[in-house]
């Protein structure tokens, strides 16, 4: 919290310390002694700088350990687990009662993070993603990273990169997550934290599923957006295999 100050002073200082790289894009209305934008919350707000308070630590520390949680992502809950932890890959597959042999989308907090999987962007891709990423359009690349394979379907994996700045803080500590929708196999997805609880919390006396429970519930609110578009690129081939939230066109 910036401390109380008179609004001169308060803008010089948040100028130094926070928003100097983002001098450039902010509307000089926002920082007028009239705009309630002065308040400091509002301007965190308004560029996300507040993420840091959406998860509790401890539930950060759930997910680099190996844990399973539920948390709103950029298109619904998400069932979510360390796309890097076979383990704890197996336990989303056993609490959704998944069928064996179904990829998962990988979210990414940078277009780097694909180079730990083993992904080369050809310059098709590479095009694709700068118009597309971040935003909800997931994308299935090949992967030449043996030690993933746990993750793969044919060579290949999917990935996105969310376009809502509280997940992408997330993701930057516990590092990539596999995120499938928070509910079992052939039911819809959870639109709010209620229904997650209700398809994955016991009643009291009542004997464990066979795959468990998630660990923790992070509350987002009630979400109802579509599925991501899903894409795949092979070599310069770029094919639609399913229209979601973000139109895109086959070549």
């Amino acid at each position: 919290m910036v401390p109380c100050m008179p609004p001169r002073q308060w803008l010089k200082q948040i100028q130094k310390t926070i928003y100097s790289p983002l001098i450039g894009q902010i509307s000089p209305q926002l920082f007028s002694p009239f705009n309630e934008g002065l308040h400091s919350e509002n301007v965190l707000e308004k560029f996300g700088l507040r993420t840091l308070n959406i998860m509790n630590i401890s539930n950060i520390e759930i997910l680099k350990n190996g844990g399973v949680g539920v948390i709103p992502t950029d298109t619904v809950y998400g069932l979510v687990a360390s796309a890097v932890n076979p383990v704890a890959i197996k336990k989303v597959i056993e609490i959704k009662n998944r069928s064996d042999g179904k990829g998962f989308i990988v979210l990414i907090s940078s277009v780097d993070d694909l180079k730990l999987f083993g992904v080369t962007l050809t310059e098709t891709a590479r095009i694709f993603l700068q118009k597309f990423w971040p935003g909800s359009v997931s994308v299935i690349l090949e992967s030449a990273n043996p030690e993933f394979d746990f993750l793969k379907k044919d060579g290949t994996i999917a990935f996105r990169l969310p376009a809502k700045n509280d997940l992408i803080e997330i993701l930057k500590q516990t590092g990539p997550l596999i995120a499938p929708s928070a509910n079992p196999e052939g039911q819809p997805p959870a639109k709010n934290i209620a229904e997650a609880q209700k398809y994955f919390i016991l009643p009291s006396g009542a004997l464990a599923k066979l795959g468990g429970q998630p660990d923790f519930y992070e509350d987002g609110g009630e979400l109802d957006s579509a599925p991501s578009t899903l894409v795949k690129i092979v070599g310069d081939k770029v094919e639609v295999l399913r229209q979601g939230a973000v139109k895109v066109l086959n070549d």
